[in-house]
């Protein structure tokens, strides 16, 4: 109670079953796919009859808007109209919804089968798109649930007895229990599909007027199930919350199988292309948080050096943790360093109780796990730093992520968007042949656990795809070792990492793991990584020097993707001379990152003060010599340009001249002064001007000037 108000604060769902159904109605598939909706059942019929066995409760308003999903898992709500059946029976007053309602709800009293009968029509609803009641208003629908055989011609033929017997109008000849209904289900198989009938019953874009939903649900489209998902990856806008349904039932792959069940690309390998450029098709992925805060640097870098991603389509980002509040971290942020939806992946862990029950497919994990480990799941279901738990998790979502893998690699291989890539970039061909990076700290539950069989796995893929020697390059980091640490976990988890590392890389050791009954084992007796990149990794409570570490990584894969540096360093390694890794095991490398150049922060920011103090100087000054010839050079282009030379100037004005008095100027100002010209001075008069002069000025010095009047006079 705060401030004298109520507030109940609940968890909030990724959408309920209602909004799945429409997703898969809105790609064209009549409804749920089958195995999918049997996984949802069969965690619905789990808590069901927990409720009815243990506590003889009925919930009496089962449908799909009330199953909710969260983290892909089922969550019974609405218990609005639960019953306790004191006994065998309890009596019913009303508010079931029709569509769903068994049929003695009607007669006013429950049985413990009426919600198995609701789960066989949300069953045979969410699968094929049409119930097996199709009254339009309340009367029709009491009286068909009450006399009418149920319509379960639209089912798969295998699940028609199965559902009618869990429709049966008496209570007591249906199921003993909601999971032998679904155990039933699960024993007839996929002998045939449901058809996709033109008239469904059901409205995809809602349920019926009865059956209408009242909540708003947060729903988000999933990464596809089917083919034709996979081959158009971009498309999607998966919320990294609302993974695709579970796929420990489903097999949206099955498409992309061959006979036997190995993995095959449906883009082959091309014919290997070498250039002199820079850009390769490469995937990049990182395991658990720091191998996430490295993918973030080197998105950031690229953002830096190209301006947007879009300009990179060959390359494909993808990060994997079991923790969902990393996850939805990683997509917020500055803009460069923010992860989109698409390039990230939620692999969550599940109850105890999960892997404990019979599993359809999956191998036991008594096989390799010692079972009290399961208990060391926290609620919050993530690793906690345990490397067990990181594996369990990959195993547990091995459908997920190849599907996401296979996704990836189809579209970071697309020869369209590798040209796309060098056209805009300029940056040129390198080769086709793709690379692989992994990105993990060993240190942690998630990388620790999920780097190998990762690993494996892509090159089981890229093999199947005629990449003969994939090229999966990993990038660890390693914390120091301190005899005096507190917390030995990290330490453990690495040094059992660098073990199987180790052990996997020598020659004549196969690795062997098969993470589904249906699939054969997979085998591969090469090593793991063709390169493995070891960094040091602070201690955890020093932040500044894990973010160096980061950005250090970061900076290099930019460098190795996107710049000369990549090329040379390919060169440089392929230059080496030695013995094969079957004669000497894999070398393990480090680096360290310089960068060598002129301080052009600083040389540019004194440089412009320079400038500006110039010419502000040179607009205060008077002196004119910085600017004279400038000045002189300007007014000569400009005297040229407007014909201002003396000849033109001469000619325009005796063109004006001409014009003015009608015949030559010259002729005019000749005839004007010829009377002045022939008239000669008197020699008195000027005698007397001399004398006047003298008397002025007086009697110049004999300076050779004393003939000057004598001459003048004979003149």
């Amino acid at each position: 109670i705060l401030d004298g108000q109520l507030i109940i604060v609940m968890e909030l769902a990724d959408r309920n079953l209602w909004d799945r159904f429409k997703e898969c109605r809105a790609r064209g598939l009549p409804g749920i796919p089958r195995d999918e909706l049997l996984g949802y059942l069969e965690e619905t019929a789990e808590a069901l009859d927990l409720m009815n066995i243990e506590y003889q409760l009925q919930h009496l308003d089962i449908k799909p808007q009330n199953l909710f999903l969260v983290h892909n898992h089922i969550k019974v709500a609405d218990f609005g109209l639960v019953k306790d059946l004191e006994g065998m029976r309890a009596s019913m007053t009303g508010g079931v919804t029709p569509v769903y309602a068994a049929p003695e709800t009607f007669d006013g009293w429950v049985s413990r089968y009426c919600d198995q009968y609701s789960l066989a029509i949300v069953y045979q609803e969410l699968l094929t798109g049409q119930r097996p009641f199709t009254g339009t208003n309340v009367r029709q629908l009491i009286l068909q649930h009450m006399q009418t055989p149920p319509n379960v011609e639209p089912l798969p033929p295998p699940d028609r007895p199965i559902i009618a017997r869990a429709l049966s109008k008496i209570p007591s000849d249906r199921f003993s229990s909601c999971r032998d209904l679904v155990a039933a289900l699960l024993r007839a198989g996929t002998t045939s599909e449901a058809p996709v009938s033109p008239s469904a019953v059901v409205d995809a874009s809602g349920p019926s007027s009865l059956a209408k939903e009242t909540r708003n649900s947060p729903g988000g489209q999933v990464f596809a199930e089917t083919v034709t998902a996979c081959l158009h990856p971009c498309k999607q806008e998966a919320s990294p919350l609302n993974s695709p349904h579970r796929q420990e039932k489903s097999d949206p792959l099955r498409a992309l199988r061959d006979s036997k069940g190995a993995f095959r690309l449906l883009r082959p390998a091309p014919p290997e292309i070498n250039g002199n450029g820079i850009l390769f098709p490469a995937l990049v992925i990182g395991l658990g948080q720091l191998g996430t805060n490295m993918v973030q640097r080197l998105r950031h870098e690229l953002h830096l050096r190209m301006g947007s991603m879009e300009r990179l389509p060959h390359l494909r980002l993808l990060v994997l943790d079991t923790d969902p509040e990393a996850i939805r971290a990683a997509t917020r942020g500055a803009d460069g360093a923010r992860l989109s939806e698409s390039d990230v992946l939620l692999a969550p862990l599940n109850r105890p109780s999960h892997y404990l029950k019979p599993r359809d497919g999956r191998p036991e994990v008594e096989s390799w796990l010692y079972t009290r480990m399961l208990y060391r799941i926290p609620r919050s279901q993530v690793t906690t730093g345990v490397r067990a738990l990181g594996r369990l998790a990959f195993c547990d979502n091995y459908r997920l992520i190849t599907q996401r893998l296979q996704a990836e690699l189809d579209a970071c291989t697309d020869p369209t968007a590798l040209n796309s890539a060098v056209s805009q970039t300029g940056l040129g061909l390198r080769t086709n042949r793709v690379r692989v990076y992994i990105l993990a700290s060993l240190a942690g539950g998630t990388g620790s656990g999920m780097f190998l069989d990762l690993a494996y796995t892509l090159r089981a893929m890229l093999k199947q795809a005629g990449y003969h020697q994939p090229d999966v390059v990993g990038l660890f980091l390693l914390p120091t070792v301190d005899r005096n640490r507190t917390r030995t976990l990290p330490l453990g988890n690495a040094y059992a990492a660098l073990r199987e590392l180790c052990y996997f890389a020598r020659h004549g050791t196969t690795f062997m793991a098969q993470y589904h009954t249906r699939e054969p084992a997979l085998e591969d007796s090469d090593p793991p990584f063709a390169r493995s990149i070891l960094l040091p990794l602070p201690d955890e409570t020093d932040e500044s020097a894990t973010r160096q570490i980061i950005e250090k990584a970061g900076l290099f894969l930019a460098r190795d993707l996107c710049s000369p540096f990549g090329p040379a360093a390919d060169l440089g390694r392929g230059g080496l001379i030695g013995a094969s890794w079957e004669a000497r095991g894999l070398f393990y490398q480090t680096f360290g990152l310089y960068q060598l150049s002129w301080p052009r922060h600083e040389l540019t920011s004194a440089l412009a003060r320079r400038l500006c103090h110039r010419l502000v100087q040179r607009w205060m000054s008077k002196d004119s010599k910085p600017i004279r010839e400038a000045v002189r050079a300007w007014v000569e282009e400009q005297w040229a340009q407007q014909q201002l030379g003396v000849n033109l100037l001469m000619e325009q004005l005796s063109e004006m001249s001409r014009q003015a008095l009608g015949q030559d100027p010259d002729e005019v100002f000749r005839s004007l002064v010829q009377p002045l010209v022939e008239i000669e001075p008197a020699p008195q008069q000027l005698a007397e001007v001399l004398e006047q002069f003298e008397q002025l000025l007086g009697k110049p010095q004999d300076d050779g000037l004393s003939e000057t009047s004598a001459r003048l006079i004979v003149a």
